[in-house]
């Protein structure tokens, strides 16, 4: 009889967390670990087997390929991963300083980032492979501008949803006069 109860309440325990955790997820928690996942883990460890399978003039970051030729491959991979974390961090702190007014625009920038995480793991894997692959500097210049894209998208829908849910009235608009208005210099009839 106790372990029915204990089992009973073990699953409503269980059922509770999984209903408060989901419940708290929101788009930019999914963007930030979009983000790490693919720009940070996939494109650190899609670059490491690039350099391990086609040497280390396969990878184009002068940086990264000294970082993988002088400390190896766990190093590499490490570095990455932490880089990414702290660019993470950078756009959490940003995200808190401004009370929560930046939003879509940090979220159109993780998005910018899990994107070009795509697009580097996808040029690593096709040069692994053999097959022809996209030129770096495409990939990055897209990037950058996939990035100003999404950030000043981001902007724009944070200003718009700004002046609209820090109004008292439902859109902020100018009050409506009942009067004409009058002008100083002109006189007023009597």
């Amino acid at each position: 009889m106790i372990n029915k109860v204990n089992i009973k309440s073990q699953q409503e325990v269980k059922k509770q967390f999984y209903h408060h955790f989901f419940k708290q997820i929101n788009i930019q928690h999914i963007f930030f670990f979009l983000a790490f996942i693919i720009y940070g883990i996939g494109d650190g460890v899609t670059g490491a087997i690039l350099m391990n399978t086609k040497g280390i003039y396969a990878e184009s970051n002068l940086f990264f390929r000294f970082l993988y030729e002088t400390f190896g491959l766990m190093a590499f991979i490490a570095t990455k991963v932490l880089l990414t974390c702290i660019l993470l961090l950078v756009a959490f702190i940003i995200y808190k300083l401004s009370n929560r007014h930046y939003y879509w625009m940090i979220n159109g920038w993780l998005a910018a980032l899990s994107i070009g995480g795509i697009m580097a793991v996808h040029a690593n894997l096709r040069a692994v492979i053999g097959l022809p692959y996209p030129n770096p500097n495409s990939i990055i210049f897209l990037y950058i501008i996939l990035t100003f894209i999404l950030v000043e998208t981001g902007a724009y829908i944070d200003r718009k949803h700004n002046i609209i849910t820090h109004c008292k009235r439902p859109v902020c608009l100018p009050p409506v006069q009942t009067k004409p208005p009058v002008h100083p210099y002109v006189p007023l009839p009597d």
